[in-house]
Parts: structure tokens; sequence; C-alpha cells
């Protein structure tokens, strides 16, 4: 997984960068909230997302 910290010091000391970053925040995580859809799909859709773990996420199911 990507250090975002290290990879914007890295940007910030490339001779190209010139002060472009405006702001920079760190957002705390929280958990995922997964979501059913109400909607039918195909079968084959439905059959390969659980083959594969995939859940949906609630804002993607809504």
């Amino acid at each position: 997984m990507i250090d975002f910290t290290d990879f914007l010091n890295y940007l910030k000391h490339q001779d190209f960068y010139d002060d472009q970053i405006a702001h920079i925040e760190t957002i705390p995580k929280k958990e995922a909230e997964f979501g059913e859809l109400n909607l039918p799909i195909d079968k084959k859709l439905s059959n390969w997302l659980e083959n594969q773990g995939i859940k949906l996420w609630k804002h993607q199911a809504d």
C-alpha cells in the first residue's frame, strides 16, 4: 500500500514541483459500510461477484 505522506514528500522534492499542493488533510479511516441491491441484477453477474468475494459498498447499492 502507498504511504501517501512519503509520496507527497517525494513530489515536493521533484524539479517540476512548484508549490502546487495547496492543502493536505488527513481524514481518519472508518469501517466500510456494505449494502444490498434492492433491484434485481443478472444471475451471472450476481454469482460472479459472490465468487470473487466482491461486496457492494453502501453508496453503490443505494
